[in-house]
């Protein structure tokens, strides 16, 4: 689903989520033992810059809306740096 250093990501009409599936499936993996790690760059615990705090909150509902999509419960969130608050 890309690399969790960034926010550049494929829309979700892109990715191969049947194909990850059979994946799965073929190497006889559940779908509820995968978890998600999202993008380093949500910084949720900024509250010096409503920009920042504005970018994570969206882009975490990007995240989990694409988790969603390939039925995987679980994303791991790092809340991010308060910047000195």
């Amino acid at each position: 689903m890309g690399a969790p250093q960034n926010i550049r990501k494929k829309p979700l009409d892109q990715l191969k989520i049947d194909e990850f599936k059979r994946g799965l499936e073929n190497h006889d993996l559940d779908i509820n033992n995968v978890i998600i790690h999202a993008p380093y760059i949500i910084n949720l615990a900024n509250n010096i810059n409503p920009n920042t705090y504005l970018l994570a909150k969206e882009f975490l509902k990007t995240e989990i809306n694409r988790s969603l999509a390939i039925g995987a419960k679980y994303i791991v969130l790092h809340p991010g740096s308060g910047v000195g608050t």
